[in-house]
């Protein structure tokens, strides 16, 4: 599990060994942790408070979700998908909209909250001064950010896989741009890489495969327990990995199948992520695609 705790001016990460940065843009809105294996499927990051700098608001983006955690008097807010959530010392789980998990509840100290992102495992703590993320090891070889750079020597690796030396460069690299924070500039002036703003790459999309089949006389529907990947329309393949799929086999007329078939139609199927497989289907899949 790597930690790291963030306060409006120090960050602080333990993976095996400790690294401590000050942070010396206070003002501007900075990634903490994000997906760097697709780079939509995770971002957390945290801004200061309006009128407040030595506070911070934290934000938590998922494929179908936003939390927001902002600091309210002695305590903190916490919004999840816009709506706000009544504070208990009880885990309250979101998970009844065909949506990812979510599970919120307030610490035993009455001032901080926790936000647990169920599919994931990834934890964040906040009191709206500070902010403690804790990443499951599993998670650490695909996220990247101020917070998630372990996978370097280091410890200093931005968010185009360059490896840094200087700490400033480094956190400027997962700056956001604002009309309160010139990013950009400062980037250049600490010697940070321009990211390149076209590209002919394009990132496979994923789904949940379903398979029709007929099994001892029994018509099955067969979800894969992980999504495959392929390339969007308008790309074209440009290289590709033999894999090994599973997939969890239920009668066709049950409901259970009618409700996996709806909840695949719309996102990755989560719910037989865990569950025992019934068969395994070789698969060539597609590792980049670039646009025609």
């Amino acid at each position: 599990m790597a930690v790291c705790h963030v306060t409006p001016d120090r960050v602080r990460q333990t993976t095996g060994g400790t690294i401590e940065q000050e942070v010396r843009y206070p003002h501007c809105e900075t990634v903490l942790v994000m997906d760097c294996s697709r780079r939509d499927t995770l971002a957390i990051t945290s801004r200061p408070a309006p009128g407040n700098t030595s506070k911070q608001i934290v934000t938590i983006a998922t494929e179908d979700r936003t939390i927001e955690v902002s600091p309210d008097a002695d305590s903190v807010l916490v919004r999840v998908d816009g709506s706000l959530v009544a504070k208990h010392p009880e885990v309250t789980r979101f998970d009844g909209d065909g949506k990812r998990s979510v599970s919120v509840r307030q610490l035993s100290d009455g001032r901080r909250v926790e936000v647990i992102l169920e599919h994931r495992r990834e934890s964040v703590v906040s009191d709206g001064v500070i902010v403690s993320i804790k990443v499951p090891r599993v998670q650490l070889p695909t996220v990247c950010g101020v917070c998630g750079s372990v996978r370097s020597a280091s410890g200093l690796l931005g968010p185009d896989q360059v490896e840094y030396t200087d700490p400033d460069a480094f956190l400027s690299s997962y700056l956001v741009p604002s009309n309160h924070c010139d990013a950009t500039a400062i980037q250049a002036r600490l010697g940070v890489p321009e990211r390149r703003q076209e590209s002919k790459l394009v990132r496979p999309s994923q789904r949940t495969d379903v398979k029709h089949m007929i099994q001892n006389g029994i018509p099955k529907t067969c979800f894969s327990t992980k999504p495959i990947s392929e390339c969007q329309p308008n790309t074209i393949v440009e290289k590709t990995e033999n894999k090994v799929v599973a997939y969890v086999c239920v009668r066709s007329s049950s409901p259970l199948a009618e409700k996996y078939l709806e909840i695949s139609r719309l996102q990755v199927l989560d719910e037989v992520r865990d569950r025992t497989p019934s068969i395994y289907e070789p698969m060539i899949m597609p590792q980049v695609c670039i646009a025609n």
